[in-house]
Parts: C-alpha cells; structure tokens; sequence
C-alpha cells in the first residue's frame, strides 16, 4: 500500500483528484493544468475580489476568483458565493444625501479608498458628542434577515473603536441592537442583540458586519454609526458600506446610483476515470463566511436523477454533515469564519467520516461510521454548490480524492 500524504502543498501519493485553490493548481486523473482549465465555472454577472495587493479587483462574468487576504496578500482559495442584492445605493458615496449625517464633517480629497485611489470618506465629529451616520430603508414584514456591513479604518490619533446598531421597527415589537468594533486589533468588543463578524479588508481597514432577524412583523430598518464616545473627535476612515436580506454578508457588490445584484456562482467537473464508482475517498478543506444558520453545499457527487452524496455545512449545531441516500453523518462543530478540513469514505455499504476544525475534532477513534448505499450512475462533482444551488459562501481551498476506500486512521492521517 502506499504511504498517504497529509494536505500539505503537494498532491498527496495515490490522489487522483487534487484542485488546490490555494496554488491554483489542478490533478484531475493524469493531466495537470490550471483549476480554472480543469473546471467548468459560471457566474452571470461581474463580481469583486481581493487581489494578491491586497485591493479590490473586478472580476468579469464567468471569471474565478481565487482571493487573497487584503492585509497579509497571502492565497486564501475560490470564493464561492450565492447570489445577492445590496439594498443600498451610494455605498461608498457617504456625501451623498441618501446617507444621513448628524454632527459630522466628511472629507475625502485624500483617503485611500477600496482599490487604492482616493475615494475614501473621512468622518470627523463636529464636537465632542460622537456624530453620525445612518440610513433607513423599508422592508418586508415577513420573516427574513438582514446583514449590513461598514468597512473602515482606524487614523494615527484618531478613534479606535467604532458604534454599529441596526433596528427594525413598525410591527408587534422592536427587534436589533449594537456592535462595538476595534479597528485597530480586529476584534469584537462587546455586541447585544445581534449577529456580527469582522473580515480584513484594504489599506488595514476591516469590514465590520452585523444583522438582525425580522420575526415581529416590522417594516422599517434603521442602521446608524458612530464613534465611541470615550475615542478622540479626530475621526476615522469609512471606506464602503452594504446591506443584504439574508442571514450573512457576501463579498462586497459595490453599488452606485441604484442597488446592484451579483449573479450565484457555480463550479462542476464531470466524472472521469479520476473516480472509482465503488469506492473512494473524498476530502475538503473550507473556510465558512457565512452564518452558522444556513446549509451549505461543499462539494456534491450527483447524476441525473436526484441521486447525491456529499459534503455539506449543515446549520444544526452548526455542523459538517456527510451524506447520501438513507445517509446522514453529523459532526458538530463549523462557526463562521472558521477553517474546517473534513473528508469521508465509502465501500459498498460502508462509510466513515472525519473532521478537524471547528471545536470538535472527529479523528481516529472518535471518527463517524455508518451504512447506506453509494448512489448509482454518478456524472457529475459539484463544488461549493449542489446543482446549481445551495452555495457554500465561503472559500473552498482544497479537494482532493483518492480511489480507494481509506481507514479511520487513515483519514485522519490526511487532515490532520
């Protein structure tokens, strides 16, 4: 037998799929090419994206995006992402009178903006009550979330920590709250009422999100910002802002006059002698932007008639969950923005499944097992959606199979 690599740079011994993101290399049987020639992508619409300078790029329609941390330049993997529409105009227009402004000055002559010209806003207080900027919209009474999202910088001297408190009002009771954000270390400080997150973005600026469910029937939303009150009047940089109806952020749509829509992302690969039918071994490696409260696809083995097996990012617990017909293995333990590795194995009626990642480690002895039939006449792998649906949000970094059925140890060995 030969000895298994772990997911390191290189393919791993008796692979005989490996699209690594990361490199932007692709194995698929015996060829080796680019993962953007070894796949079949679509995305209807232009799209943003960091590039290795740590900018924003446009990516046109159809074009991967293969993103990079904004701050370290380092290769993250291919950001795979449902559609979506920002609610918002004017996102990174903070003069424009669609925007509020209550005792603050703007300016923006020379801040460093998204894509490294100067079209950033300086927010100053005009005294020493923090000042600041909001927007209200309508919106549906049904049930739904909303996400919205600031990106903005700390100034030598000026505030540090920055205010975010969305409300939605005009049904049977008020719902929200506020997210104290550290510009400076990249951290939560305190949060009440909402969800939220922080992602690095330009220039040493961070994306600071948060959002609120709508279950009381309202039919108005209120986002503000501010400075914290204790923080020098000197100001901070506001470099862009969105708002979506869904229970995360997606990457930035970068709206002007009117809201703009980004197209649902897909990207598939049909089966070849890569794959063995009657067993194999499949292995992920992802990081999850969005909420834990939605499911997510990793990567699908399907054909034509409803059959499926696969990897996905379940919303309860949150969890990874492995399944196929009659089928369904859960390993607690996915948050948002977290890094997860997991993998599964399948031999006739057999099956395992790992993952490491998340808080709970499913390695080795405390690896899943379970029964269930292997789908028949499987055509086509999808990654990071399940035709053409249910898309991951997130980064897919690495996939890799191998044509045989793999031990619990050996699984573990891998994505360890």
């Amino acid at each position: 037998m030969v000895a298994l690599g772990r997911l390191g740079a290189l393919t791993p011994a008796s692979a005989s799929l490996d699209l690594n993101f990361v490199t932007g290399q692709a194995l698929v049987g015996k060829s080796k090419s680019a993962v953007e020639a070894a796949l079949a992508f679509d995305r209807e619409s232009a799209a943003w994206n960091y590039d290795i300078g740590g900018l924003l790029r446009q990516a046109t329609a159809d074009e991967m995006r293969l993103a990079y941390d904004p701050h370290s330049g380092l290769p993250l993997g291919l950001l795979i992402e449902p559609g979506s529409t920002d609610m918002w105009s004017r996102t990174e227009t903070f003069t424009d009178g669609v925007w509020g402004k209550s005792g603050v000055s703007l300016f923006s002559t020379s801040v460093s903006g998204l894509s490294g010209i100067n079209s950033g806003t300086r927010v100053v207080d005009n005294g020493a009550t923090p000042g600041s900027i909001s927007r209200t919209v309508g919106i549906a009474t049904g049930a739904a979330a909303y996400t919205a999202s600031f990106v903005a910088r700390a100034v030598l001297g000026g505030a540090r920590y920055i205010e975010i408190n969305v409300y939605l009002a005009g049904g049977s009771g008020d719902q929200g709250g506020s997210v104290v954000f550290d510009l400076v270390l990249g951290r939560v400080v305190s949060a009440s009422g909402v969800y939220y997150g922080m992602l690095p973005a330009p220039g040493n600026s961070w994306r600071c999100i948060i959002g609120a469910y709508n279950t009381n029937g309202n039919s108005g939303l209120a986002v503000g910002l501010r400075r914290w009150p204790s923080d020098p009047t000197t100001g901070y940089d506001l470099l862009a802002a969105s708002l979506e109806a869904r229970d995360a952020a997606t990457s930035l749509i970068r709206s002007d006059a009117t809201g703009l829509t980004r197209a649902a992302e897909t990207a598939s690969l049909p089966m070849g002698d890569w794959f063995n039918p009657l067993e194999g071994s499949f292995f992920a490696e992802i990081i999850t932007n969005a909420s834990p409260f939605a499911d997510q696809q990793i990567l699908a083995v399907r054909n034509n008639g409803g059959g499926v097996m696969g990897l996905s990012r379940s919303q309860f617990g949150p969890a990874i969950a492995v399944s196929a017909p009659g089928l369904g293995m859960t390993m607690y333990g996915a948050p948002q923005f977290g890094s997860v590795r997991a993998g599964f194995s399948y031999s006739g009626a057999g099956w395992v499944g790992v993952k490491l990642g998340g808080g709970n480690d499913y390695i080795y002895g405390s690896a899943l097992t379970a029964s269930g039939a292997v789908p028949s006449g499987l055509t086509t792998l999808d990654l990071g959606h399940y035709n053409g649906g249910s898309q991951l949000n997130g980064i897919l970094r690495r996939v890799v199979y191998f044509p045989r059925a793999l031990s619990a140890t050996e699984l573990s060995n891998v994505i360890s």
